[in-house]
């Protein structure tokens, strides 16, 4: 388990080998999220010192290598960012888009890593009654797709290109996956909703 932070004005990351934490390598990120699928495998999204941009870091089990999910307008920012890894060739990563200045509405960007790059994904959908997109937490849906929640309440899923929307009773600020399976768990700060089909 790695665990990442800021502490005394300085980057941390740390690593927890079963029975203590330990110091480790730091990514080339600010991470916002991060997903592993093993000890040699594993991404961390944020920015870089430079500022609020969409940047990845990948983890092969000796170094950091910065893979740039998705390039920025000049002036643009990208926050928060969130990452969710199936498999080597399976990766997602979704961030919100500030234009330049504010000039325009906020965007949503998500990125597909398939082993090799980062490919980009068109999301849909702009403001929600009437409020701006904003990424709140990602999870696959067990099928090649992805969930996706977005404020206010709604859930996004995307299946083989196909993008549905469905309202949820509250805002979603967590999703979660049970591998092998299609069931995806929903919590919130009005309960919790469980997927299954």
């Amino acid at each position: 388990m790695r665990a990442f932070g800021v502490r005394l004005g300085s980057l941390y990351a740390l690593h927890y080998d079963g029975r203590t934490w330990a110091s480790a390598p730091l990514p080339d990120v600010m991470a916002d999220d991060a997903s592993a699928l093993s000890p040699r495998d594993l991404w961390v999204v944020g920015s870089t010192g430079s500022g609020l941009d969409f940047s990845a870091s990948h983890w092969n089990g000796r170094a950091w290598d910065l893979v740039t999910p998705m390039r920025l307008s000049p002036g643009a920012q990208a926050v928060p960012d969130l990452v969710d890894a199936v498999a080597p060739d399976d990766v997602w990563a979704v961030t919100t888009i500030d234009p330049p200045g504010d000039n325009g509405p906020l965007r949503i960007g998500i990125a597909h890593w398939n082993g090799h790059t980062w490919q980009p994904v068109t999301y849909p959908y702009g403001a929600l009654d009437g409020t701006d997109p904003l990424a709140l937490a990602l999870a696959p849906d067990g099928t090649g797709g992805i969930w996706l929640a977005v404020q206010q309440h709604w859930l996004a899923h995307e299946h083989n290109g196909r993008w549905t929307l469905s309202s949820t009773p509250f805002m979603i600020q967590a999703l979660a996956w049970i591998p092998g399976t299609r069931s995806v768990w929903a919590a919130g700060s009005g309960g919790i909703l469980k997927y299954g089909s």
